[in-house]
């Protein structure tokens, strides 16, 4: 690989500055050329889903029957051989993390073929884990149910991954239910991503999750939980426009490396600021969606009690390599936290395996349809893009309207012109009218300057006013036209 002496005295500033952004291209060329190079169980059951998918789409006899010939094997045998292999431990892939898709027909005929096997009545308890890009939420599920989960730094998970653990027999009358659903889930922000496709992706992936759970665990790394609280607001207003029934989700925050016993009394004034401004921004939603009456706080929408779901877990390693070793203290409260999630779902109607797959599909589908809310960082956000597009629309109006009037006045002149003074006439009125669009355009770029600069949600506009003042600009070029 080429290499850089970015530190060269010879370099004037711009040749430094270039040379820096063509080294930072070529390391994220590389990081993607890693990723794409790696190989998981994951990659061969996509790579089985899609073989499925095809098969089963295909309309040619000959074709079919020569795939059959050639693999050596019938395609249609396929998810039960995954569903075999998810009861033996393995993880499947419900999100594809590339793409971040959900091949629907594989992923339910896996799961409807998973259902036949344990049996159509066998009860499941749903946990998932949320939480912001390396912040040990792979690590946390490790140590409370003993799977295998891969973790590292960076972006390790991609996607969705289930895995499924049957509960023993003598545990089973106690708890209510006969199998534990756990998914885990791909980091939220992550730095590879940036922009509204970070916060379209985030916004998708945390909605289809926490809709899918019985209980979510919101995974927060330290004690700012400013990242995933504006993940929680789009979630909630995503609920409410979903025209389905959801069974309320519970969810429990986790604070992760806060070390100190005494931090959750020291922290008690952020948790109700937390749960302040969820109940605020959840009433604000409910009042742009005119659910006021149904939707009042967080509570109604997601299930959580600030003064029990909310633990502070201490780092997971103490000590200094290469002599580190596990916290008892992490390990303590992985237990604690284990404990917390059998006694929360007691008392509970549990899903069998085909209610569950047909919420899936239901949410999924949901979350494909709705095209606006995801884009958003948070409610704050929404709602000032509504306002401005308001006002965009009052201002185009007003401006459509004053053109067609004086459109209309310059037809009506062009008709009573004698046609040998047809041609200047028509000139004249051609100039007159850019003349006019222009002062007309001018007129309305002073009141958006204005509104941009004087409103007090200037600091959220700001973001779109290039793309406004190009709107104008557009508009102004197709009436002169």
């Amino acid at each position: 690989m080429e290499s850089y002496s970015l530190n060269s005295g010879s370099m004037t500033v711009t040749e430094r500055e270039t040379k820096q952004q063509e080294a930072k291209v070529k390391l994220t060329a590389a990081a993607e050329c890693i990723t794409r190079s790696s190989l998981g169980i994951e990659h061969i059951f996509r790579e089985l889903g899609q073989v499925y998918e095809a098969f089963l789409s295909s309309n040619d006899g000959k074709l079919k029957s020569s795939v059959k010939t050639k693999l050596k094997f019938r395609p249609t045998l396929l998810p039960d051989v995954v569903a075999n292999l998810i009861l033996q431990g393995h993880s499947f892939e419900i999100v594809n993390g590339d793409d971040n898709h959900v091949p629907l027909t594989w992923v339910s005929d896996v799961l409807n073929k998973l259902s036949e096997i344990i049996g159509t009545q066998k009860k499941l308890f749903v946990v998932s884990v949320l939480g912001i890009q390396s912040s040990g939420k792979s690590t946390l599920l490790n140590a409370m149910f003993g799977i295998n989960f891969p973790v590292s730094s960076g972006r390790c998970t991609r996607g969705v991954f289930l895995q499924v653990i049957p509960i023993k027999q003598e545990l089973i009358n106690q708890i209510g239910y006969d199998f534990l659903f756990l998914l885990d889930t791909e980091g939220l922000r992550a730095p590879e991503l940036s922009g509204s496709l970070s916060y379209k992706r985030d916004n998708e992936l945390a909605t289809f999750i926490v809709g899918l759970a019985d209980l979510a665990l919101i995974n927060i790394k330290g004690e700012n939980h400013s990242e995933v609280q504006d993940i929680l607001q789009i979630t909630i207003i995503a609920f409410m426009r979903m025209r389905m029934t959801l069974k309320k989700p519970k969810c429990i925050f986790v604070h992760q490396n806060v070390g100190d016993i005494q931090a959750k009394t020291n922290l008690m004034i952020a948790r109700k600021n937390l749960i302040d401004t969820l109940n605020e921004m959840t009433l604000c939603a409910a009042r742009q969606e005119n659910k006021e009456l149904e939707f009042s706080q967080f509570c109604d929408v997601i299930e959580f009690n600030p003064e029990e779901d909310v633990l502070y877990f201490p780092g997971i390693f103490e000590g200094e390599p290469p002599m580190t070793s596990i916290s008892s203290g992490y390990v303590e409260k992985a237990q604690e936290l284990r404990e917390k999630i059998l006694i929360s779902c007691q008392n509970k109607r549990f899903q069998n395996l085909k209610e569950w797959r047909r919420k899936l599909s239901e949410i999924w589908n949901s979350v494909l349809k709705e095209n606006f809310v995801f884009s958003y960082r948070n409610i704050l956000e929404v709602n000032a893009r509504v306002e401005l597009d308001s006002a965009l629309c009052g201002w185009h109006s007003r401006l459509i309207q004053e053109m067609t009037s004086v459109k209309s006045e310059y037809i009506n002149r062009l008709y009573n012109v004698e046609y040998d003074s047809l041609e200047t006439t028509l000139q004249e009125i051609i100039n007159e009218l850019f003349a006019e669009v222009t002062e007309r355009k001018s007129g309305s770029d002073e009141i958006i300057n204005k509104f941009f600069i004087q409103h007090e949600k200037k600091a959220i506009f700001e973001q779109w006013r290039d793309n406004t003042e190009q709107f104008f600009i557009t508009r102004k070029e197709k009436e002169v036209t």
